[in-house]
């Protein structure tokens, strides 16, 4: 699916973060706006976040708020990279945390009793998922305000928000009462709801990220056979397949800027039958890819 041209062009790097064996897990990855660093929990290293810095190899670990032993479910990054949240489950309640990349400044809780999913619309402002999935939240980080996305929990169950890079939009997957699942874009304030993908079976949407231009929504399938990336125009339209992943992968992230994918890939360990091996694979694109990039999203 990709023809590459020049030295460097489309140049493909693969990075294994190792291995686990039995029930330990690495999850909840995102990769940083510039590409360079992705974020993880690591059930090995439970009580903070795993940091991988691609270019160097080096691994890093950012810490929890003190007494915080819960199991990361999502990571994300603020738009310019300078602000990392997890949201955490297992704990009573589950927490939103804000962890400096840098690990400079310490860790503090957000907001409490939150569901599992979450993005950053703008440098300050973030989206996330209030218990029962009905409705998110629309939380300033710098004051600590917030209000609801909709403002409406009877309509139906919301999943996978995916926000617009100019802020202003989010993408999610929308399971409403007698209308079934499909794809849906709603303006931040609340207002302007339409459908963009409606879902047929056995494909289910769930957004990923926008393109930089904001033009294109990115999703991938988590029902159908094989997995794939689509994408389709944010006013609506036909989905077109660009890019086949791997079947037995999960906790896919795109970055910001459409170069760089992330996934876990789940594979069988041949040396311990019954138990399961967990690996972390980076798609790192590099320079121009002929045609229209299958990773690389202008």
């Amino acid at each position: 699916m990709v023809s590459l041209t020049g030295d460097d062009a489309g140049t493909i790097r693969y990075a294994d973060l190792g291995e686990t064996a039995g029930t330990t897990n690495k999850q909840a990855l995102s990769v940083s706006p510039d590409g360079r660093t992705l974020a993880l929990f690591d059930a090995q290293r439970r009580g903070g976040l795993t940091l991988w810095r691609g270019p160097t190899g080096s691994v890093e670990f950012r810490p929890f708020p003190e007494g915080v032993r819960a199991v990361a479910e999502r990571t994300a990054w603020n738009p310019s990279g300078t602000d990392l949240v997890a949201l955490v489950r297992g704990g009573r309640p589950n927490h939103l945390i804000w962890i400096d990349p840098q690990g400079v400044e310490e860790p503090r809780i957000l907001a409490s009793d939150v569901s599992g999913q979450v993005t950053w619309c703008t440098e300050d402002q973030l989206i996330y998922q209030m218990p029962g999935n009905h409705d998110y939240m629309v939380l300033d980080v710098r004051t600590g305000e917030s209000r609801p996305l909709l403002g409406d929990r009877t309509r139906g169950w919301m999943f996978n928000p995916a926000c617009a890079p100019d802020g202003e939009s989010v993408a999610f997957s929308y399971n409403r009462r007698g209308e079934g699942q499909d794809l849906w874009v709603v303006d931040v304030d609340g207002e302007g709801e339409r459908r963009v993908v409606e879902d047929i079976p056995p494909i289910r949407s769930r957004p990923l990220q926008w393109s930089p231009n904001g033009e294109w929504i990115y999703f991938h399938t988590t029902e159908s056979w094989p997995k794939w990336i689509y994408r389709v125009p944010a006013e609506g339209g036909t989905p077109e397949p660009v890019l086949r992943i791997p079947a037995n992968s999960s906790w896919h992230h795109l970055s910001r800027d459409g170069r760089t994918l992330s996934w876990v890939e789940h594979v069988v360990a041949q040396d311990l039958p019954g138990s399961r091996v967990y690996k972390v694979y980076c798609r790192v694109v590099y320079g121009k890819l002929l045609p229209p990039s299958p990773v690389y999203l202008p």
